[in-house]
């Protein structure tokens, strides 16, 4: 065939294939219609008339007088040989193969359209030189130099390339998801696809039907959510959905994934503030409530939702202890009362003798200065007589001071032995108030939340494998230093890397050739090499390394490494203040590096050595 067919046949049958088999248009950039172009043409490099040998006549003239004209350029080990050479370039310096594809469909085309012609393809050269036609009967293929039927194939090839370049573009699979509309090919279109679907829907219930649109998220062979212009999650379901016609949208579908480890009520509700959720599981160490938009608060240790416009909110339950109050014992108040107006009448009855006596007293002072105030005799015997008499019938009272005493003594003794009976009782409901205190537990939070990140603009060819790895499980295959290690993802697939290089975020361990560079190392390996880990990626270093927080079965890797004195503090690109406190600890305690005198910091190591 000429040279115009071989570039409009080449280029109709490496868009139809390529979006077949690959997905892939070619009409998406110059440089896919080019390789297009010059593959379709490559093979005619045997012949010096060909387009192809006119360029590189003299590789072409070369070729043409050791092997002649159809015969190893047109061979399938040729072909395979180029194409392998092709995909080795192109994953070695673009880490993709879409341009190999293209290269490989166009170079095919060549020999697929040469066997329509009369000498047919020696398509196992030099194995074998015989001939391989599509057409049996010799009459019905081209005849190089037929005009007609050359102008023939070219208009066949030109109304193909105008009716199919919709397919070209769309990609044939996405054209037949499109014309059937339904929710199982939605879900053939969604599994195929790089970026964000706007799925159109029609739902049938009864008579009435209900238009409408939305961006698809999550997809099952008969399911489907769906985010609206609202924000709004929309389920379509077989049968009540009737249609669900797919387009691209040319946004990436980013479906991320973070760990919540030990998270207060109020942390939680800030990680969630604005996200759409496809799924969230979380458990707590306690009792706490949710509230989901337009529902009751629920209360429980496990909370699961998914596919939530508006994110749940998280409460404390108030767990203040019941505590007791001590109330001092005032009951004995009553005994020392007792006593104390025993005491009152002793002293009352004593001050009434005293009164007595000094009354008796006055009357003898009285009689006797009578006495020696009178001459008669008669008057001096009779004051005599009374006086004699007051003196023999007075008994001077008698004040017991040690009974008042000893009940004085009874009511100290009363007094000290409440005072113990009160401290006592004071102790005791500190005790028990300060156990219920400590029994009151913190409520903390741990699981795992799905949601759609944000949007970014996606590459117009195949995607590269994404920067972001989810926070899943990972085993760990190989450790650089104390803070690299190299980790595998035994569930990868399409666009996602088998092996990569995990950075320790904010952390900084000795180097290899520094002091207590092998034992952080050692440290590390001991930690996690061999092991299932979990991982938070925080950011991508300039060395496309993931920086990431590391668990092994709930213990930080990061943060270990500081208390244990094999790590800094990198405060350079870390401002988390546990870091620090624990650094500071390790230093009092003279752990691991600080032990020396005065440790290099690894930055500065890196500066020396530079």
């Amino acid at each position: 065939m000429s040279g115009p067919n071989h570039i409009v046949g080449g280029t109709v049958f490496t868009g139809l294939f390529g979006s077949l088999m690959f997905g892939i248009n070619i009409l998406a950039s110059p440089v896919t219609i080019g390789i297009a172009i010059v593959a379709s043409l490559l093979p005619d490099i045997d012949h010096t008339r060909s387009t192809v040998g006119k360029i590189v006549y003299p590789l072409a003239k070369w070729i043409n007088r050791k092997y002649g004209h159809r015969t190893i350029t047109h061979g399938m080990p040729c072909f395979a040989v180029l194409t392998l050479l092709s995909g080795a370039i192109e994953r070695t310096f673009f880490g993709h193969l879409e341009w190999t594809a293209i290269f490989a469909l166009g170079y095919f085309s060549h020999l697929v359209l040469d066997m329509f012609t009369l000498q047919g393809v020696p398509l196992m050269y030099p194995f074998s030189r015989s001939p391989w036609v599509m057409i049996g009967n010799p009459d019905k293929r081209i005849r190089t130099g037929d005009y007609r039927k050359e102008a023939v194939a070219f208009s066949i090839f030109i109304l193909m390339g105008m009716f199919l370049q919709p397919l070209f573009s769309k990609g044939f699979w996405t054209v037949w998801n499109q014309k059937l509309a339904t929710l199982q090919h939605v879900h053939g279109e969604f599994l195929n696809s790089h970026d964000l679907l706007k799925v159109t829907y029609t739902i049938t219930e009864g008579t009435n039907k209900r238009h409408g649109s939305g961006i698809l998220i999550e997809s099952k062979t008969n399911e489907a959510w769906l985010i609206d212009s609202t924000g709004q999650w929309v389920f379509l379901k077989e049968p009540t959905c009737t249609r669900a016609f797919p387009e691209h949208t040319g946004q990436p579908l980013n479906i991320q994934s973070a760990n919540l480890i030990n998270l207060t009520t109020d942390s939680l509700n800030a990680v969630l503030f604005g996200k759409k959720l496809l799924s969230i599981e979380v458990q707590a160490n306690t009792n706490f409530q949710v509230t989901e938009s337009g529902n009751y608060p629920k209360t429980g240790n496990a909370y699961t939702g998914d596919h939530l416009s508006t994110p749940p909110s998280f409460a404390a339950i108030n767990q203040s202890p019941r505590l007791d109050t001590f109330i001092n014992d005032r009951s004995y108040m009553a005994e020392i009362a007792e006593i104390q107006s025993e005491i009152q009448r002793i002293r009352a009855d004593a001050s009434q003798a005293q009164s007595a006596q000094r009354s008796h007293e006055a009357l003898i002072s009285n009689l006797r200065s009578q006495y020696a105030a009178t001459d008669d005799i008669t008057e001096r015997q009779r004051l005599h007589d009374e006086i004699e008499t007051a003196l023999s019938s007075w008994k001077e009272p008698q004040v017991d001071e040690s009974r008042t005493e000893a009940l004085k003594g009874r009511i100290a003794k009363i007094r000290a032995e409440a005072g113990l009976k009160e401290s006592a009782k004071e102790t005791e409901v500190q005790v028990k108030n300060r156990t219920a205190i400590s029994q009151v537990v913190e409520l903390r939070l741990t699981g795992i939340i799905t949601f759609l990140g944000e949007e970014k603009p996606v590459p117009s060819r195949a995607p590269m494998p994404q920067d972001t790895i989810l926070p899943k499980t990972y085993r760990v295959i190989g450790v650089k230093d104390g803070d690299s290690i190299e980790a595998f993802d035994p569930d990868s697939s399409r666009g996602t890397k088998t092996r990569f290089v995990i950075r320790l975020a904010h952390v900084d361990c000795p180097e290899k050739r520094q002091p207590f560079g092998q034992k952080a190392k050692q440290f590390t390996s001991d930690f996690c090499f061999g092991k299932q880990i979990t991982i938070q990626q925080t950011d991508t270093d300039r060395y496309r390394r993931k920086v990431c927080l590391v668990y092994v079965d709930g213990r930080e890797l990061n943060l270990a490494l500081v208390e244990s004195g094999f790590a800094w503090h990198y405060k350079k690109y870390s401002k988390d203040p546990k870091y620090d406190t624990a650094e500071k600890a390790a230093r009092t305690a003279h752990a691991g590096l600080w032990a020396d005198a005065l440790p290099i910091p690894p930055w500065e190591w890196r500066k020396i050595k530079k």
